[in-house]
């Protein structure tokens, strides 16, 4: 990847285009992203009262198969693991959201959990070697800047038996937030270290930011429930 817009793909002999597109999308994006000088987040979400609603953790914390279920319940879909953040140009008290790319994907654990017909197919499966499968949504993909109003940072364990949420400031949601950074290790150039100091403290100060811890076998329903009660 050179200046954030020429890519080179010399692929192994044998593997599937998928594989492929699908790791262009993710590293590979993140990099072309970074060298353009905007960041990445790690984090899905949809779109309320022309804010921003995300959802970030780490994987496996459920971003998507909420993200599935509440659009499932009328709510406009955004973006699906990549939240591009943006300091808005208009407004310094601001961090603006942009979109990353048109497929929320799922694993098959999670369609089944969903229990919605819309995410029945499972025509287009990622990547051969895993049971994942995306769902494109070309027709609502919404190409503007959104304003971050809420962000929900996911978390499952093992020692809760129903949600928990809490509020995080100052620095404890600096900490959390910066570690969502997509890819995060790829910035090692000093001006980026600088430019993703100043975005996540922007974000931190202008966002309300939740913990919302869930139990491991947590069914969706009692999780959207509790993030919508906080929208």
């Amino acid at each position: 990847v050179t200046a954030g817009k020429d890519v080179i793909i010399e692929p192994f002999e044998g593997r599937h285009g998928r594989e492929i597109r699908i790791f262009l999308l993710a590293t590979v994006m993140a990099v072309v992203l970074l060298q353009r000088k905007v960041m990445p987040l790690h984090a899905s979400g949809i779109v309320k009262d022309d804010r921003l609603i995300l959802f970030t953790g780490d994987s496996g914390a459920g971003k998507s198969t909420s993200l599935a279920y509440l659009v499932s319940k009328g709510y406009r879909i955004f973006t699906d693991d990549i939240c591009i953040l943006k300091a808005d140009p208009e407004n310094d008290k601001h961090v603006l959201g942009v979109a990353s790319y048109p497929m929320l994907k799922l694993w098959d654990d999670a369609v089944s959990k969903l229990r919605q017909d819309a995410y029945r197919d499972k025509t287009f499966k990622v990547n051969n070697d895993l049971d994942k499968y995306g769902y494109f949504f070309y027709d609502t993909f919404l190409k503007e800047p959104f304003i971050i109003g809420r962000i929900f940072i996911l978390k499952k364990s093992e020692a809760v038996d129903k949600v928990a949420y809490r509020t995080l400031s100052g620095i404890e949601a600096f900490g959390e937030l910066e570690k969502q950074t997509y890819r995060k290790y790829l910035i090692a150039d000093p001006e980026l270290k600088v430019l993703h100091f100043r975005i996540m403290s922007l974000l931190t100060s202008s966002t309300t930011v939740y913990e919302v811890i869930r139990p491991v076998n947590c069914n969706i329903e009692d999780l959207a429930g509790t993030l919508e009660s906080l929208f």
